[in-house]
């Protein structure tokens, strides 16, 4: 589960500076760090340097997107490493697409687990920075896409059988009706690796 924000004050990713992005990184930094309870279970690394072995680590597990490394100065994540569960893949992009992504992925089809996880840090945040909203649309983001709950909602399903028999397409097509689109293992713009969709 995925939900994307974006900071009230500052202009989109997509046209501001880069002192904007730096100010966009420290602001939510600082304010998800400070002051939390659980802050031993949080970590912030600033992604141009993190060590190339350690980024690609973070894509395969989901917790960072290939988009983040594109021109990765001012770009960070936040990594929730609680020992005790450590299936809990909790992260929170910042200057991704848009300012802030938190999301959570979850072994199994335990998705309601994942999104209230999502929704947890979305209120801890909240209470220290004012999200970009507009009463008519929702939540502003980057993406038309994504105005108003800015909510994203995944599953990787391995499916060699749907592959081998030639039924992917139909599987494709008839998803599509239903508001549902297939993608590569990593998401949008990405190849299919292994019949993981």
């Amino acid at each position: 589960a995925r939900i994307a924000r974006n900071i009230s004050g500052f202009r989109f990713n997509s046209i501001n500076t880069k002192e904007e992005k730096r100010n966009i990184m420290d602001t939510v930094r600082d304010s998800f760090m400070r002051d939390l309870k659980e802050r031993q279970y949080y970590v912030f690394y600033n992604i141009a340097r993190l060590k190339k072995t350690q980024r690609r680590y973070l894509i395969e597990k989901h917790m960072l997107s290939p988009e983040m490394l594109v021109k990765m100065n001012y770009k960070g994540i936040i990594i929730k490493c609680n020992s005790s569960d450590a299936e809990n893949s909790v992260s929170i992009l910042i200057n991704e697409e848009d300012h802030l992504r938190i999301q959570s992925v979850l072994p199994g089809l335990d998705i309601l687990s994942a999104y209230k996880e999502v929704m947890k840090i979305e209120r801890m945040l909240e209470k220290k920075v004012n999200f970009a909203y507009e009463k008519d649309f929702g939540y502003l983001t980057c993406c038309p896409t994504n105005i108003g709950t800015g909510l994203r909602l995944s599953i990787i399903a391995h499916m060699p059988g749907t592959v081998v028999t030639g039924r992917i397409e139909e599987l494709a097509k008839n998803l599509a009706k239903t508001g549902y689109t297939i993608r590569g293992f990593f998401g949008e713009n990405s190849d299919v690796v292994g019949n993981l969709f």
